[in-house]
């Protein structure tokens, strides 16, 4: 099977145990937040220049997860001595028979 045509890309806030390697566990928890804006999130995370879509993750720092926070149920209480937090992107794309 490969992949087809792009449905959507969806968002969340994934947050990892802090290790001592610098390569990312397994994230404990994934917040979808499909429902903030494109335009909005392109205000509180500022793309590089390479990708004005933020297709890549970006780590959160303590004011972007606070303004993220006012558009959250369940707030996130960040605490960077254990967890990072970062923004990532998932592509849904239509399923293809080969």
């Amino acid at each position: 099977m490969s992949l087809g045509k792009l449905l959507r890309v969806e968002r969340s806030i994934n947050i990892y145990k802090r290790t001592k390697s610098k390569y990312l566990g397994d994230s404990i928890q994934e917040i979808n937040i499909d429902f903030i804006s494109f335009e909005l999130l392109n205000k509180i995370i500022i793309a590089n220049e390479e990708d004005p879509l933020l297709y890549d993750p970006y780590e959160l720092n303590v004011e972007q997860i606070e303004k993220l926070n006012t558009y959250l149920e369940n707030k996130i209480n960040p605490d960077f001595k254990t967890f990072e937090y970062f923004l990532e992107c998932y592509g849904i794309y239509e399923k293809m028979e080969n």
